[in-house]
């Protein structure tokens, strides 16, 4: 399926009408910020590059009013973010320098992994022997832990 050319009156989403940008951001109103956007940030932001507001542009003046456009918005936002200085809707991420020395001591008392090892469960332990049970209980519970024995040993 081959994308279909459409015009400017056909765009009613805001998206560009054709593959050239500069006509479709042309075509769009890109020609310069309005006055809330560019109220005390900077007075050349205030004027039109191009005063000329023809439905026709030279594709430099174009170029110039895209340029210009952006650079007005690009000072609205990098001031906007530094107005209020006691925001605190930000975090800082401070570097973290780690190295193996700082953690010899908690290296110590980790188990050597590269070894296998069985583990083995003595379901007669005291901490697994309830007294309270009653008849069958016992026997169902150490049925039920025998049954999940690989997840008690891997957690």
């Amino acid at each position: 399926m081959e994308p279909v050319p459409r015009s400017v009156d056909s765009a009613t989403d805001g998206s560009p009408v054709d593959d050239d940008l500069i006509s479709a951001a042309v075509a769009l109103g890109a020609s310069s910020p309005t006055p809330t956007e560019s109220s005390g940030v900077n007075q050349e932001c205030n004027n039109s590059p191009t005063e000329t507001h023809s439905e026709e542009k030279l594709p430099d003046a174009a170029v110039a009013d895209l340029e210009h456009t952006f650079m007005c918005v690009m000072r609205v936002l990098s001031t906007e973010g530094n107005d209020d200085a006691t925001d605190d809707d930000y975090a800082v991420h401070e570097a973290n320098h780690i190295s193996l020395e700082d953690y010899a001591q908690e290296l110590a008392f980790l188990p050597d992994l590269t070894e296998p090892s069985v583990t083995d469960l003595d379901y007669t332990a005291l901490n697994v022997k309830n007294l309270s049970f009653i008849g069958d209980q016992q026997r169902r519970i150490d049925e039920v832990l025998t049954t999940h024995e690989a997840i008690m040993i891997s957690s």
